[in-house]
């Protein structure tokens, strides 16, 4: 398991938003950029991973972390083991 990698967004995703975002002009739009945009990077961070049996998710109990927790069931079948601090 790679613990604590942070992954950004990739340069083509920079150039997409670059090139979108002055265009967007309504809520709907905008969301189903960003939400394709993150799910491609979670494609590519999992990708990455591939030999890692586990995938660690550090959650802090708000709506990102569950959010994100979310995401990662719907994009791969690997074990995702969870952690919080009280």
């Amino acid at each position: 398991m790679t613990l604590f990698k942070q992954y950004y967004f990739s340069e083509t995703d920079q150039k997409l938003a670059h090139n979108t975002l002055p265009s967007i002009t309504s809520i709907r739009p905008a969301v189903k950029a960003i939400d394709e945009s993150f799910t491609r990077s979670l494609q590519s961070a999992l990708k990455e991973n591939e030999a890692d049996k586990k995938i660690g998710l550090l959650l802090s109990g708000g709506v990102d972390s569950s959010l994100l927790l979310a995401m990662l069931k719907s994009l791969t079948n690997k074990e995702i083991v969870c952690f919080t601090a009280p």
